[in-house]
C-alpha cells in the first residue's frame, strides 16, 4: 500500500511519457496543439482548459543537455519544468521574468557536469543565471499561454494565425551538442500506455521501469542560491527519508533496476493485488477531499499553498503529489497559478446536472489576480463521454448548447448544400460542431450538428445525450431532403463554452476581447456579475455557464498569476502566507514566512470564493 500511493505519480508521469512520445511528439521535441481543449479531444494536461494554449514535451536528458528557447512574450504566460517525480525544477515566465524578453536556457540532468558546476557551458554561452538542473534524467515541460478562444474570428481552426498561438509554437527545444538520432513513434505503445494499470503487476513494472529511468536523486544540484529564488524552487526530490522508504520496497520486488516478479510466489503477488486496492482507496479519498472545502469557504478546497507543485520529502508530501498525478498529471506552483475546485453548492449538497445555480461576484471584488493574470470558472463533468481523460472529469458535453460566444451566420448569408448528403463548406473538420441557422430537410435549427467524416463532409448527429463515443458509433447520418438542394442552408461553427472569466471582461486586452460578460445590478443597486449554471439557457446567455442535463459534475476556478499574499502587495489573496517565499525577491520577507508545513492556521489567503447558490 505505501509503495502504491508513494508510486503513483512517477508511475503516472512514467506513462504519460510513454504514451505523448508515440502519439504525439518525440522525446525532446515540443508538441502544439492546434485546437483549444475541447470536451471530446485529448489534452496534454489534466483537466483540460480553453483559457490557455498548452504546449508539452518530455524530455530525455541522459541524451545530453537540451537549449530551450522562449520568444519575446506580451502578457501572461508560464513555463513550468518538472522532474519525473512531479517536483517543480523551475518556473519561467510573467511572474518571474516581467517584460516577457526572449531568452534561451540549457536544462541538464543528474549526469551532466553542469548539474552541480554551472559554470560548463560558459563557453556555449550559457551563464550561471542560464543553467536550469533537473535532478532526474527524464522530465516534463508545459508552456502555458492565455488565448480566449471566443474572440478568434470565424472558425476555431483560424487559432493557428493567432498572435497567442505564434507565440506559443516559437517556443523550441535544440541539443546542445551533438543530436541523438530521433526514435520514431509506436502508436502500439501509446495504446498500451493509454489507461492507468488495473493490476499490481503491471502498475509495479511499470512503476520499476520509471524508476530506473530516473533514479531518486540523492545529490543535489548546484547552490539554487546562483538562482534567484523565485526563479528555481529548492529541489524537494532530493532526500535520504525518500530513499529509505524506496529501500523498504524490495521485499515486494522492487529495487532500482526495476520490478522482478519473478521473486514473488502467489501469496505474495495477492497482498501486491490487496494493498493496490487499499491505496487506490487511500488516493480516491485524496481525491474526494479536494472537491469539498470547508463551510467557511463557501466548500471550496483552495490549492493556493507552497507545497502544491513542490511536494515535501514526507509521507503527506508524496501523498499530496500522488493525488495530484492520480488526478490526471502535475500542478503547478500556487504563484503561477492556483486551481480551487468544488464539487457542492453553498449548503454543502452535491452539485447535480439537470439543475440551476449561480455564483455572483461584486464588481469591486472579483478573483484577485496581479496586472497580466487573469481567472475563470469551468465546468467539468464527472463521467467523460470520450474516453480520453481516465482520472479526471471531462469538460462538460453540455457546453456546445451555448452559442452565444460563437460566430454564427447571418440570415442574408448561405452555405449551399451541393448534394443530399454533402455540404461545401471546405472549412469543417472532423470533431467541430455545427449550428444551423434555419430549419429544412430534416435538419434542426438552433441545435449541434458533429461533424465525424471531414473527407465525404458527412455531418452526423448525436442521439441524445449529447454523449458521442470516440469512435462515433451509434451515429445516425444526416440526410437532407432532395427538394432543398440548391437552397440555402446557413451553417455556423459551434464554440463550446467550457469556461467564464476575465477574459471575457469589457477590460479584458484587445487581442483577447470578444463577446463580453454582462455587469447586473442587485436589490441594492450595486454592480454584479452573476455567471448562471445551468443546462437550459437563461436570459443573459453571455453570462451562461452550460452544465450538464443529469449526473453530477465539478467546477474548478483558476487564478494565473494570482495576487501574492504578502500585504505590499495590496488587497487580497486567495494564496496561502506559506507562498510568500516564491513570490518575493526580498530575503527579510522570505524568512518571516516558512514554506512548511501547512496546517489548518494558514491553508487559505485572505480572499473567498463566492459560493454556487442553487436556485431551483
Amino acid at each position: 500500500m505505501k509503495a502504491y500511493v508513494w508510486g503513483y505519480a512517477p508511475m503516472t508521469i512514467y506513462r504519460l511519457e510513454q504514451q505523448k512520445t508515440n502519439n504525439q511528439a518525440p522525446q525532446n521535441h515540443f508538441y502544439h496543439p492546434t485546437h483549444v481543449a475541447n470536451w471530446q479531444l485529448p489534452s496534454p494536461v489534466s483537466a483540460p482548459n480553453m483559457d490557455v494554449l498548452y504546449s508539452s514535451a518530455f524530455l530525455d536528458l541522459s541524451l545530453g543537455p537540451l537549449i530551450f528557447t522562449m520568444p519575446a512574450v506580451e502578457g501572461y504566460y508560464v513555463v513550468q519544468l518538472d522532474d519525473a517525480y512531479g517536483n517543480s525544477q523551475a518556473t519561467l515566465g510573467s511572474r518571474t521574468q516581467p517584460g516577457g524578453a526572449a531568452d534561451s536556457y540549457v536544462i541538464v540532468g543528474p549526469s551532466d557536469p553542469a548539474y552541480t558546476d554551472p559554470s560548463s557551458y560558459l563557453s556555449q554561452g550559457f551563464d550561471q543565471q542560464h543553467v536550469l538542473p533537473v535532478d532526474t534524467e527524464h522530465a516534463w515541460l508545459i508552456v502555458r499561454i492565455p488565448v480566449n478562444p471566443y474572440a478568434e474570428p470565424g472558425s476555431p481552426h483560424t487559432l493557428t494565425d493567432s498572435a497567442s498561438y505564434q507565440a506559443n509554437v516559437a517556443f523550441d527545444l535544440t541539443p546542445l551538442l551533438d543530436p541523438q538520432p530521433v526514435r520514431p513513434m509506436d502508436p502500439a505503445v501509446a495504446l498500451e500506455f493509454e489507461e492507468p494499470p488495473s493490476d499490481a503487476m503491471t502498475f509495479f513494472t511499470w512503476l520499476g521501469m520509471a524508476v530506473k529511468a530516473s533514479p531518486l536523486p540523492m545529490e543535489a544540484a548546484f547552490s539554487n542560491a546562483v538562482l534567484p529564488p523565485y526563479l528555481m524552487s529548492p529541489s524537494a526530490s532530493v532526500g535520504e527519508a525518500q530513499q529509505a522508504l524506496f529501500d523498504s520496497f524490495w521485499p515486494l520486488g522492487l529495487d532500482a533496476q526495476g520490478f522482478h516478479p519473478e521473486l514473488l510466489d502467489c501469496r505474495q503477488r495477492a497482498l501486491l493485488e490487496a494493498g493496490m486496492v487499499i491505496g487506490d482507496c487511500i488516493l480516491k479519498a485524496g481525491q474526494n477531499f479536494i472537491t469539498i472545502g470547508p463551510p467557511d469557504q463557501y466548500f471550496w478546497h483552495v490549492m493556493g499553498t507552497s507545497n502544491i507543485g513542490k511536494y515535501p520529502n514526507t509521507p503527506s508530501g508524496w501523498s499530496v503529489r500522488s493525488i495530484a498525478a492520480y488526478e490526471g498529471g502535475i500542478a503547478s506552483l500556487a504563484p503561477d497559478g492556483t486551481y480551487p475546485m468544488t464539487a457542492h453548492d453553498a449548503h454543502g449538497a452535491r452539485l447535480r446536472g439537470g439543475r440551476a445555480y449561480t455564483i455572483t461576484f461584486d464588481a469591486d471584488s472579483l478573483p484577485p489576480v496581479s496586472e497580466g493574470g487573469f481567472w475563470s470558472l469551468t465546468v467539468y463533468s464527472d463521467d467523460s463521454a470520450s474516453g480520453v481523460q481516465t482520472n479526471l472529469p471531462a469538460v462538460s458535453s453540455a457546453a456546445v448548447l451555448n452559442t452565444a460566444y460563437s460566430q454564427l451566420p447571418d440570415p442574408d448569408g448561405a452555405t449551399s448544400v451541393v448534394d443530399t448528403t454533402h455540404f461545401s463548406n471546405p472549412d469543417y473538420q472532423e470533431d467541430d460542431t455545427i449550428y444551423f441557422a434555419v430549419s429544412g430537410g430534416g435538419i434542426e435549427a438552433e441545435r449541434p450538428y458533429f461533424v465525424i467524416n471531414v473527407s465525404d463532409g458527412i455531418f452526423q448527429l448525436s442521439r441524445d445525450p449529447w454523449t458521442p463515443p470516440p469512435d462515433h458509433s451509434g451515429m445516425a447520418a444526416i440526410t437532407v431532403d432532395p427538394s432543398i438542394v440548391g437552397q440555402a442552408l446557413m451553417t455556423g461553427l459551434v464554440i463550446p463554452v467550457h469556461s467564464l472569466g476575465s477574459q471575457q471582461l469589457p477590460d479584458a486586452p484587445p487581442a483577447l476581447r470578444g463577446t463580453q460578460l454582462a455587469f447586473e445590478k442587485d436589490g441594492d443597486g450595486n454592480s454584479i456579475l452573476r455567471l448562471y449554471l445551468q443546462n437550459m439557457p437563461p436570459a443573459l446567455r453571455s453570462n451562461w455557464l452550460p452544465i450538464p442535463d443529469s449526473n453530477t459534475f465539478q467546477v474548478m476556478a483558476r487564478l494565473y498569476n494570482p495576487t501574492p499574499a504578502y500585504e505590499q502587495s495590496g488587497g487580497a489573496s486567495i494564496l496561502s502566507s506559506t507562498t510568500i517565499p516564491l513570490t518575493t525577491d526580498d530575503p527579510e520577507l522570505a524568512k518571516q514566512y516558512p514554506q512548511e508545513p501547512v496546517d489548518d492556521s494558514n491553508r487559505y489567503g485572505t480572499f473567498k470564493l463566492k459560493p454556487i447558490v442553487p436556485t431551483e
